[in-house]
């Protein structure tokens, strides 16, 4: 499913279709364009890829990822809206279909 942003909150698009206007990734900077958000690298976020590369992990986020947190920390979103977002966002990163 995916989400839009609406003036009564996320509701599920009719069309799923994932044509570069209705994708999650346009959706997510749209959102931020809207509410003038922009992500800003934090002291946690540094601290949190030390503990990631000590820990032998290869994580590395993309700006969408990042600006989805951004959204988050602004209050533009939910903590749960935010994990709904990130796992649309992934899944069409990633070509993921539901079975």
């Amino acid at each position: 499913m995916v989400y839009q942003k609406s003036d009564f909150g996320w509701v599920e698009m009719q069309n799923r279709r994932s044509s570069s206007k209705n994708s999650v990734r346009s959706q997510i900077v749209a959102l931020a364009k809207s509410r003038g958000i922009r992500y800003q690298r934090l002291a946690d976020d540094e601290l949190a890829e030390i503990v990631t590369r000590l820990s032998d992990d290869d994580v590395a986020t993309d700006d969408v990822e990042d600006l989805v947190v951004a959204l988050k920390r602004s209050g533009a979103i939910s903590g749960s809206e935010m994990v709904d977002l990130l796992g649309q966002y992934l899944n069409e990163k990633y070509h993921v279909r539901s079975v």
